[in-house]
């Protein structure tokens, strides 16, 4: 990855895997920082966003009302987006440059089990 920087943002139970991605970033030394769930917060972090970052966001269930600022900031400041995403991820506006985004695997019950063979 040849990104400048990075600036990985996560809400709530996606801020662990955030600050395990911002160290997994640094430990392969990229510039790599977690943006606070905080909007007031983020909204200074934001102004440090230069051409060449990477801003990566974890949504899993439900967007907050900061992604949508975070997506028109990145895009005012040049920026890449990439999101990563479980079913949310198709109704995601605005759209990210780039979408990852995977559902959740199929709950097997007893009635769609097949027999061991």
């Amino acid at each position: 990855m040849s990104a400048a920087g990075m600036f990985v943002y996560g809400y709530e139970n996606m801020e662990t895997l955030a600050l395990m991605a911002v160290k997994r970033f640094r430990r392969f030394s990229k510039d790599a920082q977690q943006s606070e769930g905080d909007p007031s917060t983020l909204a200074e972090q934001v102004l440090g966003l230069r051409p060449g970052n990477v801003v990566l966001i974890l949504v899993f269930r439900r967007t907050r009302c900061c992604y949508a600022a975070l997506i028109e900031a990145a895009r005012r400041a040049g920026v890449e987006t990439l999101v990563i995403s479980g079913e949310a991820g198709a109704a995601l506006v605005p759209k990210p440059d780039h979408l990852l985004s995977a559902p959740p695997p199929a709950i097997r019950t007893r009635s769609n089990r097949r027999p061991f063979t």
